[in-house]
């Protein structure tokens, strides 16, 4: 076994199940004649009678169904479906966000005894032969004449379908009945320029239901553009979030680390899970947020235990969109496509979630979150697809913090088990302040940019206020709203814990909080990778460097078809981790000199320095220990190399480019002043191009910036002076005295072999050869 586990038994605090609930305030023209209508379940959880009951299905409005995770939405929706298909006059259009919920709604549909059309039909019958059909099933997309992002227009068939219907309604008199279920997942659709699309149904619309579990600020614009069909008529039923009679018993489990496609190690414990529900007779459906990790811990080809135990013990099927099947009850799933509108209620099914790992930088670091973008309602959708009793278990990366307050006495006994590992707070967010933090948000960006604007170009905004600030005749600023419907989501997924930043947060409040409706919290688990050591010493190092690899033979395997630069991080990475045979890691605990270094970013300089030096013997053959001045002219070769070659220069390339030209520029006025060098040399605009390409390199070259090499160092306060002249061209006398005699040491034994002279000049001796083939390039031979 490559990890540690350490289990916790819980007990969840009860609380009220937090969910946005819709108002008639979230609507500015909407029109209500009644109030919010509060659903009542029944024993088994259901909402569907209590709401049939309270429709007036006489009455043109559109009418709002928000109702959590298996309270029998859809089941109702078939049933509103039944009640108009049976009427002469009416016809009823079923819009769902994704082709796979057509084909559900299809298959129950299509056993009634009127005619039932799913647009995919167009495949292969004329639009015409289906136009007269009682109900009409398509998504979302082809309703509005959304192509999507690789077409121009939707296809034509689908275009005369459309129209095809409306004109049925027009000849026959008929008016149309709407159901959009699962509103939340096809809110990309609702772009400003297929609402008019939507709008072309406005005359032939009796009554429109719009349905989701999961509403948000933007579900409830694409809501308020549906109402549009009905004159802003709205009536909205809320069915209060309450636990389902059945709970499934849910268990976290929390990697120390984030995992990957390339390192399944401590999903480990999934093996045993698997191997432990099948044999039970259990089904195991595994959600992935993307698609190569569905295929990876799939792969039968795959050593790690995980892959061998989904191969051995599940009849499976993989589900990522590009297959050409549908869920399958009757077997295990394994892939991205039901997240939502899935349910799982056999009774022989276990579900596990495997939350988004790693984290991508930039404005402010996140997770990538695939199939969860959309935050804490796409994770509330995944928990609740399996329906009634067994088990769910969650997968989910170690984050910095918890969302407040304590979770030490939920812990079975007490113990500070999570704030000991997770030792940031963050505040916690309720629904209801959604909407204050997107106007902050928009409002403070808007004011930003356009006093930019106004500032750049003072003088004509002064002349002619409102005519500058209406700008051009079709540029404006976007709107609130358009700014809720294509945005919102996103921010507040990407910026708030609460609503699913980084998602580890939210799943552990939630679940310690008893927010999801079908599945109580049993157990949290803390999983590590095991730990060998690695102990080093100055007088020893290559020697026990060699040793750790597995010998030389082994560090050929390793290095084997890479760069120097590329060898250099594999065996970095076979310095802090091992793999093992099953494709698992154990991590290397590190000593030197008898001083720990737990952390793998702060290797002692000495190591990084010796796998430098004992690579670049391996690939020269040479018994000579590279310095800084010959891998700065090693580098330099292989910047002209690729520029002479026709090859793309990366950025940090062009810098060694531009030492290249610098060293060309240096040997020519050496030649031209008797070989005599003085820091004179060095102008100002040479400085700043010396300083941008000394920060360049202190950032961008990881053997430089490890202080593997050297190169002129700029240190904090430096590197801001130095930006500052570089961009702005304002420094002091003494900061451009002082690096022009830096550089011109740098440089001097850097390409020269110098004799010092008087009053800092420097006699030229001997000009140091540049390879004749760059080492950096080269790569070991498979």
């Amino acid at each position: 076994m490559s990890t540690n586990i350490s289990s916790h038994k819980v007990l969840p605090t009860a609380a009220t199940i937090q969910y946005k609930k819709v108002t008639s305030d979230d609507f500015e023209f909407g029109k209500f004649e009644e109030g919010l209508v509060e659903l009542v379940a029944d024993e088994s959880g259901y909402i569907g009678d209590d709401l049939l009951n309270k429709i007036n299905f006489d009455k043109s409005d559109t009418t709002i169904i928000n109702a959590g995770p298996g309270q029998g939405k859809t089941t109702a929706a078939y049933k509103i479906v039944d009640h108009y298909a049976k009427q002469d006059d009416y016809v009823v259009i079923v819009v769902s966000p994704f082709k796979k919920l057509v084909k559900r709604d299809y298959d129950h549909l299509e056993k009634q005894p009127y005619k039932v059309a799913n647009y995919e039909m167009l495949e292969t019958i004329e639009p015409s032969n289906i136009t007269d059909s009682k109900v009409h099933i398509v998504t979302i997309n082809t309703l509005l004449l959304n192509p999507g992002e690789d077409n121009f227009l939707m296809t034509k068939p689908k275009r005369d379908y459309i129209k095809g219907i409306r004109e049925y309604c027009l000849e026959k008199k008929k008016k149309a009945v709407f159901i959009f279920d699962e509103i939340h997942a096809g809110l990309h659709t609702f772009q400003q320029k297929y609402i008019f699309n939507l709008l072309t149904w406005k005359k032939y619309t009796h009554k429109c239901f719009v349905l989701s579990a999961t509403f948000t600020e933007s579900a409830i614009v694409a809501t308020e553009y549906i109402g549009l069909l009905t004159d802003d008529q709205f009536q909205i039923f809320d069915a209060p979030r309450q636990k389902l009679p059945a709970q499934a018993d849910l268990h976290l489990y929390i990697t120390s680390e984030d995992y990957s496609v390339n390192d399944l190690t401590l999903l480990r414990p999934l093996a045993g899970i698997v191997e432990k529900e099948a044999k039970a007779g259990n089904r195991v459906h595994i959600i992935t947020a993307y698609r190569e990790f569905a295929l990876r811990i799939a792969d039968k080809r795959s050593k790690s235990a995980l892959s061998k135990a989904i191969n051995e013990h599940l009849n499976y099927q993989i589900q990522t969109g590009t297959e050409d099947t549908q869920f399958n009850t009757g077997q295990s799933n394994i892939g991205t496509t039901f997240s939502t509108g899935v349910s799982i209620d056999l009774g022989q099914d276990s579900l596990v979630i495997i939350m988004p790992s790693g984290k991508i930088k930039g404005g402010g670091s996140y997770r990538i979150g695939g199939i969860f973008t959309n935050g804490a309602s796409a994770v509330v959708q995944a928990v609740a697809r399996l329906r009634g009793k067994g088990s769910i278990y969650i997968f989910l990366p170690y984050d910095e913090g918890l969302i407040k307050p304590t979770y030490t006495n939920q812990i079975e006994p007490p113990n500070d088990f999570l704030e000991a590992r997770f030792t940031g707070k963050k505040h916690h967010y309720t629904y209801d302040q959604q909407l204050t933090l997107l106007k902050d948000f928009y409002l403070q960006q808007r004011k930003d940019i356009e006093m930019e604007i106004i500032v750049q170009d003072f003088e004509n905004w002064r002349k002619d206020r409102q005519r500058y600030l209406n700008m051009k005749a079709t540029l404006y600023y976007p709107e609130f709203k358009q700014f809720l419907l294509e945005d919102a989501d996103s921010y507040l997924s990407q910026w708030y814990p609460s609503f699913g930043k980084d998602y580890s947060p939210y799943v552990l409040w939630a679940a310690f909080n008893d927010q999801f409706v079908n599945a109580t919290l049993k157990c949290v688990h803390w999983i590590d990778k095991k730990i060998e050591s690695l102990k080093l010493t100055k007088a020893n190092l290559i020697h026990e460097l060699t040793s750790h690899y597995g010998g030389v033979d082994r560090m050929i395997e390793i290095v084997a078809g890479k760069t120097i630069y590329e060898a250099f991080k594999a065996l970095l990475n076979a310095l802090v981790s091992k793999k093992n045979d099953e494709d698992e890691y154990v991590k290397i605990e590190l000593t030197y000199e008898g001083k720990p270094y737990p952390d793998s970013s702060k290797i002692p300089v000495p190591v990084f320095q010796a796998i430098v030096r004992i690579l670049y013997q391996m690939i020269s053959e040479s018994t000579d220990t590279i310095t800084s001045e010959g891998y700065l002219l090693d580098r330099m070769v292989a910047a002209k190399f690729k520029e002479d070659d026709g090859q793309t220069l990366e950025d940090i390339d062009k810098e060694y480019l531009s030492l290249y030209e610098l060293r060309e520029q240096m040997l020519l006025f050496a030649r031209s002043n008797d070989n005599k060098l003085n820091s004179a040399f060095i102008n100002d605009e040479m400085l700043k191009d010396l300083l941008r390409i000394a920060d360049k390199l202190q950032t961008g070259d990881p053997l430089i910036r490890r202080l593997i090499f050297s190169f002129v160092r700029l240190v904090k306060p430096k590197q801001a002076e130095a930006r500052a002249f570089v961009f702005k061209g304002v420094a002091t006398p003494e900061f451009k005295k002082e690096f022009k005699e830096k550089f011109f040491r740098e440089l001097s034994n850097t390409f020269f072999t110098i004799k010092f002279q008087k009053k800092g000049t420097k006699k030229v001796t001997e000009v140091r050869r540049m390879p004749t083939e760059s080492q950096f390039i080269k790569r070991f031979p498979s």
